[in-house]
């Protein structure tokens, strides 16, 4: 993933941007931005970047989406991109080395 970079939505410009914050990311709504923590492996990059554009969706269109199917559908999302080859420099086998990962840290 090539960062920074900024898209437009319904009008407002979003930038997305590496940098640390507590957690794995966060969508600044007072800034616009959308920030990813640079430790993390790349799949997770991938996957905090999808888990807040869906809060970019929110702040949008005005309502609000259940965390937890954030969650999951972010996961989901990043996931299909991945296996489609659609995000250059992250194969199948990089997403299940991040899930073995995740896996242990649960254990």
């Amino acid at each position: 993933m090539r960062l920074p970079v900024k898209f437009t939505t319904l009008g407002d410009e979003i930038a997305i941007e590496e940098r640390e914050v507590d957690g794995l990311g966060c969508f600044d709504t007072a800034t616009g931005a959308i920030a990813i923590h640079p430790a993390q492996h790349p799949v997770g990059k991938l996957i905090t970047l999808v888990h807040e554009a869906m809060h970019v969706g929110e702040s949008t269109l005005g309502f609000e989406i259940d965390h937890d199917y954030i969650e999951g559908a972010a996961f989901g999302v990043a996931a299909i991109l991945i296996e489609a080859g659609a995000i250059e420099g992250l194969t199948s086998d990089d997403l299940r080395a991040f899930i073995r990962e995740q896996q242990k840290g649960a254990e």
